[in-house]
């Protein structure tokens, strides 16, 4: 079709074929739909990602299948058991076909002998002029009229035409054939030639007893080039087989990036001149109860180039998935370069600064304000980003998550295996999330050398929040996701010895607000005995595991990348008693006042150490064009399913490195009491209320005292599903209450082991 390849080639058989799914000419197939199918759970049909040889590939694999799927929710059946039809029933047919237009399967040295010289044309002999005859009616003298020559030449003879309309065909299918061997003959020569070349390259090898590859050795990129010009993939891999400094030389890995470096639209390789990326879809969410605009960033990562979104007008992803803007990746210096202009305009726009325009498709009527870039402002959208690319990853990595293969029953009786979205892709959406996290780690590095107030803003940020508790509040930091990003500006602060405790706690008390709906007994600070303790644990784990592996993800792929000396391969199993502190009141108490008073003071920044570790991490990301080594997807890929294992709060604070005891009952009701302070939730519950709900929980058998004022089947059944939100009045919805209630002592001893009047963890307001 014209608009190929939005739309699909149009595909027809010719052949008579005995399938289930051929219907004349018609190929009942879903490739061949030109779109996109979606139905019930099942995404296939045909794309503008696959290539004329991908659609080939999968027809041979469809008419030589045992099985073949039916979508609309019937079944993958046995195509011999309905039909009697076998792949081998159709193999005498398809090497007696022949095709009279391209020349396949004709034996045409019976045709035109064995030199192929196509016969003179036959020349048709001219017609006699036939006789006048005249008919003689018996009744009467007058003569019968004959045709005339003109009327004869005119109408012809049939038989004549026939013959001639069929020695035009074969001198037709004669040159054909003639072109064809011309064709074959010198593709044999120029094989012979090089044949004959390459036996004397090699006698000449042979003769030296040396092997000519080390020379080439010695030429800068020169395999990068031999193998980008004149190599294929299996070429490649067998060079890389046969001469190991091929393989070991840095050309060899980026050769192998780089071919996977192309437009899913157009094809467009990766060359000096083009400009690659990403489709970002915007969608705007309101505003916050602050008054700031929401909105979210998502893709697919399905790299495109600037011609096709541009040009050709391609707003939707691979499989179908929109979006309305085109931010081009770092991938080289060279690419940066050329695509910084774009980089700087797009994420303006992604933030909401464009102006006039809801798209920046470049088509027509599309008008699209001219802003200053704001490099903070594109921080900021990078961030959003990454961290949506880790809650894709853990989502799609999750057994929960992630859509199961479901049964059921068709209008045929067939049994149905609905396929997960996108055809089982989840491992291959892991991998995508994957190099998107990196490439946009690359694009955030890039822009922090170019612009050093990101470095600067980011070392401001990440000291207040280590600082001054008012500087870790929702109004200061909305996302902790997209917090723990701005660790990648800011070298000097380590995760273990700097940030864990503050962040961690921080999220804890966020955390409160969402599980107390469906668990309100949570609540209730002043339960005590083990049987409270296991429960309030096990139920506050379950309630926020999404959240904690969401920070186990961030916290390990940064210090995976970022840093040298930690070795976070894989999560331990147990802590070793010398090195974990004997409570939890004395884990937090040291990791707090490790940092003397005088630290609260945010320090200078060091440009040169700065921008040597970034130069140093973006050195590390340059090999492989940003995009994530074997090495590293694997360690992520093994770290993602050790994250989906842990069950519990103690191997999950093993695995982020934070030293703790067994006893954490303590800090989670610390955080209840954080979250209550400040304002993340209010308790719309009496005490006498929440101890009846724990009753509930404990089948009667309360461990500890009652509430002052309780007595047995007085309070009754309580009335649960009652909103903790602020200012819902109980009901739901509602403002963030401003007012800050300063802890009591018992509330900071229980929690996180800080007296009130510490000036780091409380300070004055």
């Amino acid at each position: 079709p014209q608009d190929y390849p939005k739309s699909g080639p149009q595909i027809s058989i010719n052949t008579p074929v005995s399938h289930p799914n051929v219907f004349g000419s018609w190929i009942c197939c879903d490739i061949l739909k030109g779109k996109i199918v979606r139905s019930g759970g099942y995404v296939g049909g045909y794309t503008p990602a696959y290539t004329l040889q991908t659609i080939l590939v999968q027809l041979l694999s469809f008419f030589t299948a045992e099985k073949v799927d039916q979508d609309y929710g019937n079944a993958a059946y046995t195509v011999r058991e309905l039909s009697g039809y076998s792949p081998k029933s159709n193999e005498k047919a398809v090497l007696a076909f022949q095709c009279m237009d391209c020349g396949y399967g004709i034996d045409y040295s019976q045709v035109v002998g064995r030199q192929h010289t196509p016969k003179a044309p036959v020349k048709s002999k001219p017609q006699r002029k036939p006789k006048q005859q005249t008919q003689t009616a018996s009744t009467s003298d007058q003569s019968v009229p004959q045709p005339t020559h003109e009327a004869l030449e005119l109408i012809g003879n049939a038989k004549q035409r026939r013959q001639q309309r069929r020695q035009l065909e074969r001198e037709e299918a004669a040159a054909r054939a003639a072109a064809f061997e011309q064709k074959r003959d010198e593709a044999m020569r120029r094989a012979l030639q090089l044949k004959v070349q390459k036996d004397e390259i090699m006698h000449q090898v042979r003769k030296s007893g040396k092997c000519l590859l080390p020379i080439l050795d010695s030429v800068t990129d020169i395999w990068l080039l031999i193998a980008e010009h004149y190599l294929g993939d299996d070429d490649i891999r067998n060079l890389a087989e046969a001469h190991p400094p091929f393989s070991q030389a840095e050309s060899a890995n980026k050769i192998r990036y780089r071919r996977d470096l192309r437009c899913f639209y157009l094809r467009t390789p990766f060359t000096s001149r083009s400009i690659l990326g990403v489709g970002v879809n915007r969608s705007d969410d309101g505003q916050t109860r602050t008054g700031r605009k929401k909105y979210t960033l998502s893709s697919e990562f399905d790299l495109l180039s600037i011609e096709a979104f541009h040009d050709h007008g391609v707003s939707t992803a691979v499989w179908g998935e929109p979006f309305n803007a085109f931010l081009p990746l770092v991938l080289e210096e060279a690419h940066y370069q050329r695509a910084k202009g774009e980089i700087e305009r797009s994420l303006m726009w992604l933030a909401g600064k464009g102006e006039g325009t809801r798209s920046i498709s470049g088509k027509a009527g599309d008008v699209v304000g001219t802003v200053n870039f704001e490099p903070w402002v594109g921080v900021e959208v990078i961030a959003k980003m990454m961290n949506q690319m880790v809650v894709d990853l853990m989502k799609n990595v999750d057994d929960e998550g992630a859509k199961r293969a479901k049964a059921s029953v068709g209008r045929y009786g067939y049994l149905a295996y609905l396929q997960p979205y996108k055809k089982s892709v989840n491992l291959h959406a892991s991998d995508k999330a994957l190099s998107g996290y990196c490439a946009l780690l690359h694009l955030l590095l890039r822009l922090a050398l170019d612009h050093p107030i990101i470095l600067e803003t980011a070392h401001e940020k990440v000291h207040q929040f280590l600082a001054r508790e008012s500087k870790r509040s929702k109004e200061a930091v909305p996302d902790l996701g997209e917090f723990l990003v701005f660790l990648a500006l800011v070298p000097s602060v380590t995760w273990e010895k700097d940030l864990a405790a503050p962040l961690l706690r921080e999220l804890l008390s966020r955390n409160v607000v969402w599980y107390l709906k469906d668990r309100p007994h949570l609540a209730y600070t002043s339960d005590t005995g083990k049987i409270c303790d296991d429960l309030r644990v096990k139920q506050t784990f379950e309630a926020s595991k999404t959240s904690l592996r969401l920070l186990m993800f961030q916290v390990h792929f940064l210090r995976s990348v970022l840093s040298s000396t930690t070795d976070s391969s894989s999560i331990p199993t147990s802590t070793s008693q010398s090195t974990a502190p004997k409570s939890d009141l004395e884990g937090f108490t040291l990791v707090c006042h490790n940092r003397k008073k005088d630290q609260i003071k945010i320090p200078v920044i060091n440009s040169t150490t700065t921008t040597s570790s970034l130069l140093t991490t973006i050195k590390t990301l340059a090999p492989t064009y940003g995009l994530p080594s074997p090495t590293l997807s694997a360690s992520l890929a093994s770290q993602c399913r050790q994250i989906l294992s842990i069950s519990s709060f103690l191997p999950f604070f093993q695995s982020i490195a934070f030293k703790t005891s067994s006893s954490i009952a303590s800090l989670l009701r610390g955080a209840v009491r954080d979250s209550a302070n400040s304002g993340y939730h209010q308790n719309p519950y009496w005490d006498l209320e929440l101890y009846e709900l724990w009753r509930g929980q404990l089948g009667g058998n309360v461990p500890f005292e009652a509430p002052v004022g309780w007595r047995r089947n007085v309070v009754g059944n309580v009335r649960t599903g009652r909103s903790f939100f602020p200012g819902s009045g109980g009901q739901g919805g509602g403002q963030r209450i401003k007012k800050v209630v300063k802890p009591t002592v018992q509330a900071a001893w229980d929690g996180w082991g800080c007296s009130p009047d510490c000036e780091i963890c409380y300070p004055r307001r």
